[in-house]
């Protein structure tokens, strides 16, 4: 649906800073595709604030077998992704919408939290979920992997997220295992990892 094409790429590695940070969207819609990121009562959101993305144009499957149509009356299809679009219509993927953590009034995106713990030397690999808290609606948890060898006990890593991340977006749940439960095909089963989870919450 959207492409990021060898003129972005030569941008970036010419030092072209706005190039460079679009290496993280998903690049521009195609011809005959068009994208809009909207909030719950499917207006667009403004530049740059995520919601929901929707897509819409003939390249779109509208109807998928034993589901029926998907597509609103205005032909639009609800991917249940969210993201952004920036001011040169980029599109940056968040992640899936089930996913975003929603706690203390405020949305946080799963996969921001796992960029910033995967700065951290010792971290190989992260996945954060939701779990639910009775005081603020939902609380951060993340399970992580280490890389070969490394060592990192539990107050290093509960202070490296609190400093990186803030109070509200720090996991209160931060175990470790030696890999993390995913497909055969690599996607992280974020339902299993969830419910770990909350075994130790």
């Amino acid at each position: 649906m959207c492409v990021l094409g060898p003129d972005d790429h030569r941008a970036a590695l010419d030092g072209d800073e706005a190039a460079a940070a679009r290496l993280a969207s998903v690049g521009r819609p195609v011809p005959g595709i068009e994208v809009r990121v909207v909030e719950a009562a499917g207006n667009d959101t403004p530049t740059g604030v995520a919601g929901e993305i929707v897509v819409r144009g003939s390249q779109v499957s509208g109807e998928y077998v034993g589901q029926g149509r998907q597509c609103d009356d205005g032909g639009w299809l609800h991917t249940g992704d969210r993201g952004y679009l920036d001011a040169d219509s980029y599109l940056f993927v968040d992640g899936r919408g089930d996913d975003t953590i929603i706690g203390a009034g405020e949305n946080i995106a799963p996969a921001k939290i796992e960029d910033v713990l995967l700065r951290h030397p010792a971290i190989a690999s992260a996945a954060v979920v939701a779990l639910p808290d009775e005081e603020w609606g939902a609380k951060v948890g993340a399970m992580l992997t280490l890389r070969s060898g490394a060592t990192v006990g539990v107050d290093e890593r509960r202070a490296f997220a609190r400093d990186s991340l803030g109070s509200l977006k720090a996991p209160e749940v931060l175990v470790l295992r030696d890999e993390l439960p995913h497909t055969d095909t690599g996607k992280i089963l974020r339902r299993q990892v969830r419910a770990e989870l909350l075994d130790q919450s």
